[in-house]
């Protein structure tokens, strides 16, 4: 990640998508109708990210609101 000077903000789980979408970007000189398969695929990992968070804090709030556990 260091090699490809990723900011620490975007060193996630979808960093492995994340790099070489910038590689394909910089090569084609950011055309939007370019890389579509690797920037899909970076903004899914980023939604499906997104809403595991929301799940775990509902989860959380279900949990503090019960009192109890509900782990799997």
């Amino acid at each position: 990640m260091e090699d490809h000077k990723l900011p620490w903000q975007y060193r996630d789980a979808c960093a492995d998508i994340l790099i070489p979408l910038n590689v394909c970007r910089r090569a084609l000189q950011y055309r939007p109708w370019r890389c579509v398969d690797l920037r899909h695929a970076y903004e899914s990992c980023q939604f499906d990210r997104y809403n595991k968070r929301v799940e775990a804090h509902q989860k959380a709030k279900l949990e503090k609101k019960l009192g109890k556990s509900l782990s799997d």
